[in-house]
């Protein structure tokens, strides 16, 4: 049995200088929501199919973007992305 094969479908530059810690698409599909690593620890929101930064902010601490495991996106009452930090 082979293993699948993939393709790239869009290259997101820009959402963090050296590596992503999460990633997570919202309901739709058509929205990316991103973590970075060190040394910019930087939350991003994409409209993944245009290769487009929707939204960036600084993550709150490093310590909770190191802790980070997972990323999640749900649309709560019509807003697009709610971020929790623990």
């Amino acid at each position: 049995m082979r293993p699948p094969t993939y393709t790239h479908a869009q290259v997101m530059r820009g959402g963090t200088e050296r590596a992503y810690s999460a990633l997570a698409f919202n309901d739709k599909g058509d929205m990316l929501a991103s973590v970075g690593g060190y040394p910019d620890y930087l939350l991003t929101l994409w409209n993944w199919e245009d290769e487009a930064i929707v939204l960036r902010s600084k993550a709150f601490s490093q310590v909770s973007v190191k802790n980070a495991a997972r990323l999640s996106m749900r649309s709560i009452g019509g807003d697009p992305m709610r971020t929790l930090g623990l």
